[in-house]
């Protein structure tokens, strides 16, 4: 909304005809679709894609809760704990079952350690001990979580994620394409995170293909009245 009055607009619809497309209609004659660029992986079956966060938010919730269960025990001080993780991987409950067990395993040597003590789960997961003076609410404090899939050239992680949302923006637009004149792809950038003239320049030197939409404009997450316009392809 911020970036639309930004550029002027003054008559601006939220979800003009209910929960279909358009997300917004400004001047009542163009359409606007709204979605976060974020990264996605391929899944075990070729061609299937998901959001690379879905196993993020999956998984470290499940495991930072297995940590809150100790709080109500005697334990003698706390350790850091950081969580280490690959794909293919599950956030089952046999995987989480494993989790719990390890950590059984290690309590009684927490007051003992005086470095980095690793813990694999399998070959995907690895949960690491580090040791700190203090003793908080559970001897198991979350500190941080590495995913090893997420690494990657920024220009290129946008690129490869652009050619997915559009096409998936553009399959779920369809039905409605002929009920207005324009349509315009709005992303916030959750993978560059406001791209800077050079990575723009590389960029639009790759080619950007839509059928659908007029105009596909990228917004800085952090300061939404900030975006770049993207050179397509139609």
């Amino acid at each position: 909304m911020k970036y639309l009055e930004s550029i002027g607009f003054r008559k601006i619809d939220y979800e003009p005809d209910g929960n279909i497309p358009p997300d917004f209609l400004v001047e009542s004659s163009i359409a606007i679709e709204v979605r976060r660029l974020n990264k996605h992986i391929e899944t075990q079956h070729p061609g299937e894609f998901e959001p690379l966060e879905k196993l993020k938010s999956s998984l470290i919730p499940k495991i930072n809760a297995i940590f809150k269960r100790y709080s109500n025990i005697s334990f003698y001080n706390s350790a850091l704990v950081t969580i280490d993780f690959s794909r293919p991987l599950v956030a089952s409950k046999q995987l989480l079952r494993q989790i719990k067990i390890s950590l059984d395993e290690h309590l009684p040597y927490l007051k003992n350690i005086d470095k980095r003590k690793d813990v694999k789960i399998n070959e995907n997961l690895t949960i690491s001990l580090w040791p700190i003076d203090s003793k908080y609410e559970s001897p198991y404090i979350l500190g941080a979580f590495l995913d090893n899939d997420s690494g990657g050239l920024v220009v290129s992680d946008v690129y490869n994620n652009l050619r997915l949302i559009i096409k998936e923006k553009e399959n779920k637009i369809k039905p409605y394409f002929s009920k207005y004149p324009t349509w315009w792809l709005v992303l916030v950038d959750c993978i560059g995170y406001g791209l800077n003239d050079y990575d723009m320049d590389q960029l639009n030197g790759m080619k950007i293909e839509t059928h659908l939409f007029e105009k596909i404009i990228l917004l800085d997450p952090l300061e939404p009245t900030k975006y770049k316009i993207l050179k397509i392809f139609n």
